[in-house]
């Protein structure tokens, strides 16, 4: 009985900030209220720290064990095999920065979750669609300026 009147409440709850909410996406059009689900996968979310210098200290390990001909062969690698750290290195530094971007993001809605009750997030910017850019109806082509040479 008082999970069923809980959930009733919550229901009631969430009409009753409704029209605020409504106005808040208003306002922003890209905003899009965020399901439960999402709000819970965003709970959920582990973090994924990687350090910088444990792939600094593993390389150097590495470059002990092998031998000058493993050493000089480039085989697939982006990068002389001399640079591979600082290649590892920044490629960590990049993902810890989108880590860092990507918490910031989650503790704003997840604050707004446990504030208001409910979250809106930025709705992601569709490849298909244009923006601004102007088109021109069907059927009617801009002409192309030439210059006649006499």
């Amino acid at each position: 009985m008082s999970s069923s009147s809980s959930s009733s409440q919550r229901k009631e709850e969430e009409k009753a900030m409704a029209p605020a909410a409504d106005a808040e996406a208003k306002k922003n059009p890209r905003l899009q209220r965020m399901t439960q689900e999402q709000i819970d996968s965003l709970i959920r979310y582990q973090t994924v720290h990687m350090p910088e210098e444990a792939f600094r200290r593993l390389s150097r390990r590495t470059k002990e064990l092998l031998t000058p001909e493993e050493l000089a062969y480039q085989g697939d690698f982006p990068v002389p095999m001399g640079q591979i750290d600082d290649y590892l290195a920044n490629i960590c530094r990049e993902i810890n920065q989108t880590e860092a971007r990507f918490l910031r993001e989650r503790d704003r809605i997840l604050n707004d979750y446990y504030n208001k009750g409910y979250a809106y997030a930025d709705q992601q910017p569709s490849s298909s669609s244009s923006g601004n850019r102007r088109r021109f109806p069907p059927g009617l082509t801009k002409k192309k300026q030439t210059k006649q040479v006499v």
